[in-house]
């Protein structure tokens, strides 16, 4: 409306956000997917965007990107300089988290990273943050389990601080030791 504000007839959205609702685990949102407006300066976009205003006056609508949050919860809390230095970066091209760790992974120039590589190694990223093993990996690859196990076994090397940590959560939610590990 002109008014910016929600006429008191407008249908009212309310999404179901969704712990379990992607492969990887990261929260989703379903019915209708609210995550998904596409970003674009399209003016049938723009319109669609333009629809979602806040109720009643007064009301705010906040919008949030979390642009990498989880990773940047991991890079804090497990202090990888390497995670730490991509994430900081402000090159568009060089900051694009899973394309530099498709890069580090299919050991190859950020520039020369093919859409499936990438998407690859988002797989491995929230795959191994996560805890999927290699035979799920596998199966969301399309691929056999070695090349999965060892795509995850290169991106433990290039980030070793992640390792770490995840054993560190692991022995004290399970109430292991350092000499039994």
């Amino acid at each position: 409306t002109a008014t910016g504000r929600a006429p008191a007839s407008a249908l009212v959205l309310r999404p179901n956000f969704l712990q379990d609702g992607t492969d990887t685990g990261r929260l989703s949102c379903a019915e209708p997917n609210l995550q998904n407006l596409p970003r674009t300066s399209n003016e049938l976009m723009g319109m669609v965007r333009g629809a979602f205003v806040p109720r009643y006056r007064g009301d705010v609508l906040a919008t949030f990107d979390y642009e990498q949050i989880e990773l940047r919860v991991l890079a804090h809390f497990c202090g990888d300089a390497t995670l730490s230095k991509i994430l900081s970066l402000t090159d568009p091209l060089q900051r694009d988290i899973h394309r530099r760790i498709a890069a580090l992974i299919f050991r190859k120039d950020v520039r020369d990273v093919s859409a499936v590589e990438r998407t690859a190694a988002k797989r491995v990223v929230f795959g191994v943050t996560y805890g999927i093993g290699p035979r799920a990996l596998a199966l969301q690859l399309g691929e056999s389990v070695a090349f999965a196990a060892k795509l995850q076994q290169v991106f433990r090397q290039a980030f070793p601080a992640i390792d770490r940590l995840t054993a560190e959560v692991v022995a004290a939610r399970y109430g292991i030791s350092r000499a039994d590990q």
